[in-house]
This record gives C-alpha cells, structure tokens and sequence, in this order.
C-alpha cells in the first residue's frame, strides 16, 4: 500500500512516539503547509539534529506542566530507543490540523504548527530512503497496525499527491504543500 509519508531528523521523530513519563511531541513545526489530513508515516531521517534538540529541550521544559525532569543535560531524553533510529519509517501518525499559534510547548513561532495524534510506534522499524516534504511510500500492508489499514482502505486516492522522485529537486522546493 502506497502512503503518504513526512521524513524527521532524529531526535525529533521519536518524540513523536514517547510514552509517560517523558512528553511526548504533539506538533511539528515545519515553513510549509499542506491540505492533506489523515495518516502519514514517519520515516527517521538519516541525518540526525542534536546540537538543535538539546537547546530546544530547555525551551520546551520551561513551558511544560510540570517541568520535566531533563536527566544527565537531557541525553537520556535524547537517547531514548524510538530517538536512536535513522534512515527508516518508525512509526505512523494521525495529521489532525495544520495551523499557527498553537498552544502547545512544541510549537515554534513563525511556524506551521503540524497537529498530531494517535501515534504508532512500530515495533521494527522499515529501512527505506527518505526524501524532501511528503512523499510517498510503499509499505507491505502487513507491516501497517490494523486501525490504520482500515481506515487508509476506506479513504478515496488523493489525487493532489502525484508519486514522484523528489532527490532531485532543489531543497526550497516543495511541490507538493497545496
């Protein structure tokens, strides 16, 4: 089955995915916007983005309630085992809204604030190669938990997504955010 599919830098991706007692990312914050709402699945970057998730934990624990408790500078928060995995799908999650302002202590300002809910972590993850905004991805549907492969079987096909190549489009280039 072909889904649609958002590559994150790690550790970004896992905390998509984090169970209590850690917080777990409710938003993405991307420039670019899209109509498109219902599952995606998240594949880990291969390039990870420490140096910028630990400066943006503090930012982060300074507006949850209550604070987290950010262990060893925040590496044990950074190191959790969905957060360690490049270069694969971890996991899907349901795009609920796209909007700015959102209260959430994730939320960048200037930003798109990509709401998510219903996350599934896979219990393996599924090495395939990421690419630039969304994109497709064709995934065995075996490999797909059971109330996602349900719902994406009764959607109609999006035709405003065209499968394509997107490696080698320029970076700013994102055709497919309409």
């Amino acid at each position: 089955m072909k889904i649609l599919t958002l590559s994150i830098r790690q550790p970004w991706a896992g905390w998509l995915f984090n169970q209590p007692p850690f917080p777990r990312k409710d938003i993405e914050n991307r420039t670019w916007s899209t109509k498109y709402r219902g599952w995606l699945a998240i594949h880990a970057s291969k390039t990870r983005d420490d140096d910028n998730a630990a400066c943006f934990l503090d930012f982060v624990n300074d507006r949850l309630e209550p604070p987290f408790n950010l262990v060893n500078g925040g590496h044990d928060f950074v190191d959790l085992p969905q957060c360690t995995i490049t270069g694969a799908i971890i996991g899907f999650i349901h795009l609920d809204a796209i909007g700015k302002g959102h209260a959430s202590p994730w939320a960048m300002p200037r930003q798109h604030h990509w709401q998510f809910s219903q996350p599934h972590l896979l219990k393996l993850p599924i090495p395939v190669p990421g690419a630039m905004c969304l994109y497709y991805t064709t995934i065995h549907d075996d490999l797909i938990p059971e109330p996602i492969i349900t719902d994406l079987l009764q959607l109609p096909p999006i035709p405003h997504f065209p499968v394509m190549d997107l490696r080698n489009l320029p970076s700013a280039i994102c055709p497919l955010q309409s």
